[in-house]
């Protein structure tokens, strides 16, 4: 519903606080029936917002400026944009026949918005109607103003003091700013697309009068690869340029061309004349700072130009607090998940020491068994009937069916202090190792998993060459002896490698089933140690991707409801919405990381998005996007720790090392067998 005539906000307060029951948003007044909203960051001085509850519906009650509306924003929610033009061109609608009529006192819009509970009853025409009229009941005649909207107009173009012009080279946007709202952050301006086939045309048409100077912003990034680390680092550059315009005839009095946020080069079919009249009765006057000019004519990109640009200075760019901020904390944030994994690598190295010293022993031994097998399994073969008279340490044995000779044994004898061969056995041979085998020191030296006799750290026997002779059939018979040495079970590869694997088991096992962190009951604080639950700072003004130690919590009442307080760094925070839907998840152990700000429509107040992380959830603070390959798998990285973690409907693995690096592996099969150790 439209109202002739205009407020201001901070008398209408007062009075309705003073005269008719009304309480300020935070008051510990909660017996008055009506709420004023504190939401001058989101809707600006011009608007006044209220909740009351009216026969059983919630309702969001507003008033506000019009006009100043569709000069500062094109909506509540949007950022950039403005009607400057929808506000001249409406004809035969209510917002035309209401602008007609309140030229010459100011137009004010009153809305009311009315929630529908679950039992999905809706309000009748009366009903909003009555809501609608009862907002100005509230406030007196002495408090409503006549403001034409040409004073309106006046006003705020007084406030121009220069034509913004930011240009994104990269995404080639054009972003033109008329003005900035200090208490919404919300810019009246244009976004232009295709920012460089048309700049001349937007300069010299979109842009305030020649009077007041045009300063470009031109924005360029671009990216780096170090060739070393492979990191990708971005670069921003931003310059900043003065120009005024003028026409070829040094005129320097432009018409600002007013656009639809739909196109830059939106026109009105009518007469010249009717275009004048239009803006008139809009109030949108000829200022020094600002000649509009409601087009009758179609323009594009090839239309003419005759304007000139000269650039008068180069100006110097100021970053503001906030955004070097932002770059540092994004470091900073880096850093911190850094230096949180390296501690998180610590603690658990710390408690799972000696059983990864055990797996490190165990892993040794079955490498140097298997050595020891690979060993024997490589050397070149040799003739029995080459070798010469003597005696030849036996390394191992290990028996095979031969396709001529039958069972027989291949012997791996040391030649010399560098030099190895290996040779069937003959009959006496594989009766003296038969005869061995049958012993308890056989057994002891039989390895089952790789089928030799062998021993780890000296030679299973000797073997001795008396002589040889040719015999009835034409082939050489060798004279020999085997002779196995004592063996002490401590050097039996079988035993070795038993010991080894029951090492490795245990240890294993053991690592699955010790906890990392005990887990401690967080810290209550009590309630005659806090302050009003408004009186502490909110979790959302700290930065997006910090991580913060949970020290204590608290719950405090506030309008009827338990509200959770968290205290990180010495500091108690209001909590917020999503935090306190995982206050089960906090225990002593536990942190918070600040994923994204939100906007809770209701309370009009802004809100962290939290992940809640106990210590040893250390795979909670990675992308798994980002992690790199393990690379090579040769032994030399120790693993800590292995987390599960969920990626597009996939489980996969991440590994902690005792580097404090995350690592992950290239196939899903790899990980199947993957385990805190060395691999």
């Amino acid at each position: 519903m439209d109202f002739a005539g205009s407020f201001n906000k901070d008398e209408v307060i007062e009075y309705l606080v003073k005269e008719h029951d009304f309480r300020m948003q935070g008051d510990e007044n909660t017996l008055s029936p009506r709420t004023i909203l504190d939401n001058d960051r989101f809707v600006g001085r011009n608007c006044l917002t209220y909740m009351e509850e009216i026969r059983g519906f919630v309702t969001r009650q507003k008033i506000y400026n019009k006009l100043v509306q569709s000069l500062e924003s094109q909506s509540v929610r949007s950022v950039v944009g403005c009607h400057w033009r929808d506000w001249v061109v409406q004809q035969g609608t209510r917002l035309a026949e209401a602008r007609n009529k309140s030229s010459n006192r100011g137009l004010t819009r009153a809305e009311v918005t009315i929630y529908i509970d679950k039992t999905g009853q809706i309000p009748t025409e009366k009903f909003i109607e009555e809501a609608l009229l009862k907002i100005i009941e509230f406030i007196p005649k002495e408090l409503v103003y006549s403001t034409p909207f040409s004073k309106t107009w006046e006003v705020y173009c007084n406030s121009f003091i220069h034509s913004l012009v930011c240009v994104d080279r990269k995404q080639n946007i054009g972003l033109l700013v008329y003005s900035y709202n200090e208490i919404t952050g919300k810019l009246s301006g244009q976004l232009i697309n295709d920012f460089e086939s048309k700049w001349k045309w937007v300069l010299e048409n979109l842009t305030l009068n020649g009077n007041l100077p045009v300063d470009v912003i031109d924005i360029n990034t671009w990216s780096t690869t170090m060739e070393q680390s492979k990191k990708t680092d971005y670069v921003v550059e931003v310059i900043g340029s003065r120009y005024f315009k003028a026409y070829p005839n040094k005129s320097s009095s432009f018409k600002t061309r007013l656009v639809s946020h739909k196109g830059c080069f939106s026109y009105t079919l009518g007469l010249k004349e009717d275009m004048t009249s239009r803006l008139e009765n809009a109030g949108f006057l000829p200022h020094n700072n600002c000649i509009p000019l409601l087009a009758n004519t179609a323009a594009n990109s090839n239309s003419k130009t005759t304007a000139e640009l000269c650039k008068v200075e180069q100006l110097t760019i100021k970053l503001s607090d906030e955004c070097l901020s932002r770059s540092r904390n994004d470091k900073s944030c880096q850093q911190d998940i850094e230096d949180r994994l390296l501690e998180e690598a610590l603690k658990i190295e710390e408690i799972r020491k000696p059983h990864m010293l055990s797996l490190k022993a165990s892993e040794k031994k079955l490498k140097q068994i298997q050595c020891c097998i690979e060993s024997a399994s490589t050397s070149e073969m040799t003739h029995l009937r080459l070798l010469d008279q003597g005696t030849y340490p036996v390394l191992s044995a290990k028996k095979f069916s031969h396709k001529e000779f039958g069972m027989r044994y291949k012997l791996l004898l040391q030649l010399d202090e560098e030099l190895k061969t290996s040779v069937w056995s003959n009959w006496a041979i594989a009766n003296s190792l038969n005869d061995f085998l049958s012993t308890e020191a056989g057994k002891d030296c039989y390895d089952k998993t790789s089928g030799f006799l062998l021993l780890l750290d000296q030679p299973l026997g000797s073997l001795t060459v008396k002589g040889k002779m040719m015999n009835q059939y034409g082939y050489y018979t060798v004279f020999c002896d085997f002779t196995p040495n004592t063996v002490k079970k401590s050097s039996s590869l079988a035993y070795a490698r038993a010991e080894a694997v029951k090492l490795q088991t245990e240890t294993e096992r053991e690592l699955d089933n010790k906890n990392l962190y005990k887990s401690l009951t967080v810290t209550i604080k009590p309630r005659e140690e806090l302050l009003p639950y408004r009186e502490n700072p909110e979790l959302a003004s700290l930065s997006l991707g910090v991580i913060k130690k949970i020290e204590a919590i608290a719950w405090i009442a506030w309008n009827g409801k338990d509200k959770l307080l968290v205290q990180v760094d010495g500091t108690m925070y209001q909590a917020g919405l999503d935090l306190e839907s995982k206050a089960t998840e906090i225990t002593g152990n536990s942190y918070v990381r600040i994923d994204k700000h939100r906007f809770n429509r209701n309370t009009r107040r802004k809100f962290a998005i939290c992940t809640v992380i106990q210590a040893g959830q250390w795979h909670k603070l990675v992308d798994y996007a980002k992690a790199p390959l393990l690379k090579i798998q040769d032994g030399s990285t120790c693993v800590l720790d292995v987390q599960t973690v969920e990626v597009k409907g996939q489980k996969r693995k991440l590994l902690l090392t005792d580097k404090g690096e995350v690592l992950k592996l290239k196939k899903s099969k790899l990980e199947e067998a993957i385990k805190p150790g060395y691999i």
